[in-house]
């Protein structure tokens, strides 16, 4: 789904209604600079003080960008808290006309008056989209854990973050795991969903009534940072390079990116969890019945012993050559042994029996992510947004 969003509306006095309450700088001298573009001033914008609201309403941060010509008029949004208070819920493209209603109404409250086409046609400095998934039979944090361990492009950077429940009590938080990968252009990042929304009260409510207080949510999020990268972005992937809001307002667009790059970034290493999670007895039997050649054998249980110890690919394979095709050989390897442990078995008894290995519950739930980002299948309430 589309998620956070920066927009940019070229600024008139017809959209700007009052240069009041911006963060440290006068209203007159603000005005002076906004009716003035010559003025040669080092302010490159100007941040709306927040309104004062009652409850957890929710409002865009709105911005006056002076670096271009026109001014800008900058609105950063989350979509779906604008509508549904949360971004837990997640938004259809029947939802945009009552968004845009939304938008308009609070920007309004903010002296900021803006047409329904102006919206649309607002181009996208900013865009993230993601996507919620139920998880089942495994734990947020073993997708984690597996992701921090597998090996990516080099191009990209990985991290690992933690934020902490500010709401329970010191002597009861729980401490969220967040995993990214990213550059300067972009990021892929994944988390505990219910963990991020328990840091207050509204968001422990919302999980009991949504009947998630025993489940695992993980979010996918893919975060573009400018303009001109979000066109690049959106050409590589085979979509009109619009970057207007009107364009991007298309959860089937979002839903399309967001699985294009999972599978480009994720998916294609899946058979990386074979070696991250691997039962080694088929391979220890392989070793000593000298099935398989006593050095391959060696490398193929070293690697899985420093992944067990808390390494990552990248830094297991980091002295080997870029274009090394050792991690390949020993994935191949495990199937290799695992293939001929259930071949043994099944000649033993009869045919008809199954090795286990501990990898397939990774590569199931991996699988299951793959599906639900396949096809968009919204998290919605149970009753319409108030």
């Amino acid at each position: 789904m589309l998620d956070s969003i920066v927009i940019a509306i070229p600024a008139t006095l017809n959209n700007v209604l009052s240069f009041d309450q911006y963060s440290d700088i006068s209203e007159a001298d603000l005005a002076c600079i906004f009716n003035n573009p010559e003025i040669n001033t080092p302010i490159k914008s100007v941040k709306k003080r927040a309104p004062k609201i009652v409850g957890d309403d929710y409002y865009p941060e709105v911005s006056l960008y002076f670096w271009t010509q026109p001014v800008m008029i900058l609105i950063k949004f989350s979509v779906s808290k604008l509508y549904f208070n949360n971004n837990l819920y997640e938004i259809t493209n029947a939802d945009r006309d009552a968004i845009i209603n939304t938008l308009q109404t609070k920007l309004l409250y903010m002296d900021i008056k803006v047409s329904r086409q102006e919206i649309l046609d607002a181009a996208v400095w900013k865009l993230e989209i993601a996507k919620n998934i139920l998880l089942s039979n495994i734990s947020c944090n073993a997708i984690l854990s597996a992701l921090n361990k597998m090996k990516f492009y080099t191009k990209l950077q990985t991290q690992t973050t933690e934020f902490r429940d500010e709401y329970k009590t010191r002597k009861k938080y729980q401490a969220g795991q967040m995993f990214s990968l990213w550059s300067k252009k972009h990021q892929l990042c994944c988390y505990n969903k219910l963990s991020e929304i328990k840091k207050d009260k509204h968001g422990v409510n919302l999980i009991k009534q949504a009947n998630l207080t025993n489940k695992q949510v993980l979010r996918i999020e893919y975060r573009i940072f400018t303009k001109s990268d979000i066109a690049q972005v959106l050409t590589q992937y085979g979509f009109d390079n619009n970057v207007t809001f009107g364009y991007i307002f298309d959860m089937e667009l979002c839903q399309k990116l967001l699985f294009a790059v999972w599978c480009k970034i994720v998916d294609k290493r899946k058979n990386q969890l074979k070696l991250i999670n691997c039962d080694t007895e088929p391979l220890t039997d392989a070793f000593f019945s000298k099935q398989k050649q006593a050095r391959t054998m060696l490398c193929t249980l070293g690697a899985i012993y420093l992944v067990d110890k808390g390494y990552s690919l990248d830094e297991i394979f980091a002295p080997f050559p870029n274009n090394s095709t050792v991690l390949q050989q020993i994935i191949n390897t495990i199937d290799d042994c695992i293939s001929l442990k259930k071949l043994n078995k099944r000649r033993h008894n009869g045919g008809n029996s199954k090795t286990p290995s501990k990898s397939n519950v990774l590569i199931r739930a991996f699988n299951n992510i793959y599906k639900k980002l396949a096809v968009y299948k919204p998290i919605r309430p149970t009753t319409p947004p108030l």
